[in-house]
C-alpha cells in the first residue's frame, strides 16, 4: 500500500469513527456518582469542545503517525480541534488506562495499537482492557520490518544472522516490552538459532533515533517511520513480516522469502473509548441529519447492530492476540518485569 493509499484508507476510516462517536457521546450513560458529570456534559450535542486523542507511544512511530493523520480528518469533519495527547509509559498501559479512567462523554478516544490486548498477558496488568474499553474502529493493519544500521555491514537476514553468531549480545530494538515488535524478535531468534538482546523503547520514534545514531544497530519496527530513513540510505531494510510484499517495498523479501515459513505477523491500530455507556442510544451524525432511528424498536436495533460490531472487534483483536501468544510461549519470550505467561487473566 502506497503511501498515498494508506492516507485515503485512514481517511476514510476517520469518517466512520465520528458516526460511532456521534453514537457513544449521545448514548445514555450508567448511573454512577463517578460519572455524573460525563452524564449532563453528554447530554448536550456532541461535539461541542476539542476531542482528545491519547496515544500511548511516543510521537515519530506509525502509531502517532496513524493518530495524528486520522485527528487531521476527523478535525475538519466535525468542526473541532483533536488534541494529540501522547501518554508514554510501562509498555503502554499508562495511556491505556488513562483512557480507562476518562469520562465515557465521547471526548477522549484511545488510539492504540496491539498493545492493548497484549499487554494484560505480557506485563501482568491484571485488568483485560478489551473489557474495559469500548471498540470503535479499526484504522489500520501493517507489518513489521527488520531494520539495521549501514556499520553492521549486512545487506540480508541470513548475513544477519552470521553476524550475530560471531556477535552476541547484539542488541534489538522494539517500540516496547510485550509488543508484536517483541514477539517477532523473540520469535525470529528462535527460529534462526541466535540471541538479539531486546532494547525496548517508549515508542518507535525513540528507538528510530537511536538506530539512525548507531546505539542500536539492529531494530523490528514498523515500516511507517522506517521509510524515509531507509529511502534517505540511513538505514537498511533486510526484510518485511508480512505474508506477500508489500507494495510499498516491493525490493524487500519477506521474513518466510529469507526461510523462516510461516513467520508472519501483523500490527493493527484502532480507536477505543472508555467504558460507561448504556447499549441504547443512536448516532447524532444521523439525528443531525434527520434520519436517526425512531421509536423504540428502531433504537434497539441500532444499538444491537453497533453492540455486534464491537463484539466482533474485541474477538479479532483477540484472535490476533492468541497466535501472538503462541509464539510467545514457543520462543521463550519475557518482559523485563514478567511474571508467568501461561497464568489466566482474572
Amino acid at each position: 500500500m502506497s503511501n498515498i493509499e494508506r492516507r485515503t484508507f485512514i481517511k476514510s476510516a476517520a469518517g466512520g469513527a465520528v458516526a460511532l462517536l456521534g453514537g457513544v457521546a449521545q448514548g445514555a450513560l450508567r448511573p454512577s456518582a463517578a460519572r455524573a458529570q460525563a452524564a449532563r456534559s453528554s447530554e448536550t450535542e456532541w461535539p461541542n469542545r476539542p476531542v482528545r486523542f491519547i496515544v500511548p507511544l511516543a510521537p515519530g512511530g506509525g502509531l502517532d503517525f496513524v493518530a495524528r493523520v486520522v485527528g487531521e480528518a476527523m478535525s475538519r469533519a466535525i468542526g473541532q480541534q483533536i488534541v494529540i495527547e501522547n501518554r508514554t509509559g510501562a509498555g503502554g498501559t499508562i495511556g491505556i488506562e488513562t483512557a480507562i479512567k476518562s469520562p465515557p462523554d465521547g471526548y477522549s478516544v484511545l488510539v492504540t495499537n496491539d498493545n492493548v490486548a497484549s499487554a494484560p498477558h505480557i506485563l501482568k496488568t491484571g485488568i483485560d482492557y478489551l473489557n474495559e474499553l469500548v471498540p470503535v474502529i479499526q484504522l489500520a493493519r501493517q507489518p513489521l520490518a527488520l531494520a539495521v544500521h549501514p556499520t553492521l555491514a549486512v545487506s540480508s537476514v541470513a548475513e544477519l544472522i552470521e553476524t550475530a553468531k560471531r556477535q552476541p549480545g547484539l542488541g534489538c530494538a522494539t517500540s516496547g516490552a510485550g509488543s508484536n515488535q517483541h514477539v517477532l524478535l523473540e520469535w525470529f531468534g528462535q527460529l534462526a538459532g541466535i540471541k538479539l538482546d531486546h532494547v525496548p523503547y517508549r515508542g518507535a520514534g525513540q528507538a528510530i533515533n537511536d538506530l539512525i545514531a548507531g546505539h542500536v544497530r539492529v531494530a523490528f519496527l514498523g515500516p511507517t517511520a522506517l521509510i524515509p530513513h531507509y529511502k534517505a540510505g540511513k538505514l537498511r531494510l533486510l526484510a518485511q513480516s508480512a505474508e506477500t510484499r508489500s507494495p510499498n517495498l516491493p525490493e524487500v523479501p519477506t521474513l518466510q522469502e529469507a526461510g523462516f515459513k510461516g513467520l508472519v505477523l501483523e500490527t493493527w491500530y484502532a480507536a477505543f473509548v472508555p467504558p460507561g455507556y448504556a447499549d441504547t442510544g443512536h448516532c447524532a451524525s444521523q439525528r443531525r441529519d434527520g434520519q436517526g432511528a425512531r421509536g423504540s424498536r428502531d433504537r434497539q436495533e441500532l444499538a444491537a447492530n453497533r453492540n455486534r460490531a464491537g463484539r466482533r472487534q474485541r474477538r479479532a483483536a483477540r484472535a490476533r492476540c492468541a497466535r501472538g501468544f503462541g509464539k510467545i510461549r514457543a520462543a521463550g519470550a519475557r518482559a523485563q518485569y514478567q511474571g508467568e505467561l501461561d497464568q489466566p487473566m482474572p
